[in-house]
């Protein structure tokens, strides 16, 4: 598969985003990348630019990893798609190939996800961390019901494209040898790297029990007015 188009979402990731902007310029596979500055306070627009991304919009503020999603993915124009986080270390482009050979050989595929290599964890960790990964192929049959839903500005866009995915085909998890990514510690310090690494996961969480909260109660309603209904019905009978 050729002409691939990436999607970056960033926010503050000077000194880490071109890293990712020049290994994808370096595929072969990949024809656009797309990098969406959600608002940093450092140099990431700039440094975006400077590495040669095809495009890079800017918000004015930071809005979230959902809003970035959204705000990039409105430029891509292929059916099948990558998000690549900007923090990801050791990323590669036989990280790439894996994704793209395993969406090749799988009938139905509609998302592949890369997962970190945790080593000898790998097998426990796998299934978690596909369901959040920020390195991901995917249609844009799973996109389009990923968008409907409004209430996924943040990192529970995440869950949320691997939950879309799972109703809409099939879906391949890769263990991308060698692969990691920069803590939260790593980039802003102890203190505010582990909040803000809880308010991440509270997000997601949240985003998630929100959505199955809003399905129960319209599933409950639509029950009770089916019921209603039928009352009235033998009552007029």
């Amino acid at each position: 598969m050729k002409n691939l188009e990436a999607v970056i979402p960033a926010y503050n990731e000077e000194g880490r985003v071109k890293n990712i902007i020049e290994i994808l310029k370096s595929s072969p596979s990949v024809k656009k990348i797309i990098v969406v500055d959600d608002g940093s306070k450092d140099d990431t627009y700039n440094e975006a630019e400077s590495a040669g991304a095809d495009i890079v919009l800017r918000h004015s503020e930071n809005k979230g990893k959902g809003t970035a999603l959204r705000t990039g993915i409105e430029k891509v124009k292929k059916d099948t798609f990558l998000i690549i986080d900007a923090d990801l270390k050791n990323f590669k482009n036989e990280h790439i190939d894996l994704l793209l050979k395993a969406y090749q050989k799988t009938s139905g595929a509609v998302l592949i996800n890369g997962v970190m290599d945790r080593g000898e964890a790998n097998q426990i960790s796998k299934d978690f961390d596909k369901l959040i990964t920020g390195v991901r192929l995917l249609t844009k049959t799973v996109w389009d019901e990923v968008k409907k839903d409004k209430n996924s500005d943040g990192y529970e866009i995440d869950y949320l494209i691997y939950s879309k995915a799972k109703k809409k085909g099939v879906v391949k998890t890769e263990v991308l040898p060698g692969l990691s990514q920069y803590k939260k510690t790593e980039k802003i310090g102890l203190f505010k790297g582990v909040l803000t690494h809880a308010g991440m996961f509270l997000k997601i969480i949240y985003g998630t029990g929100k959505r199955k909260l809003t399905r129960k109660t319209k599933r409950i309603s639509s029950k009770a007015s089916f019921t209603t209904g039928k009352k009235r019905r033998k009552k007029l009978d």
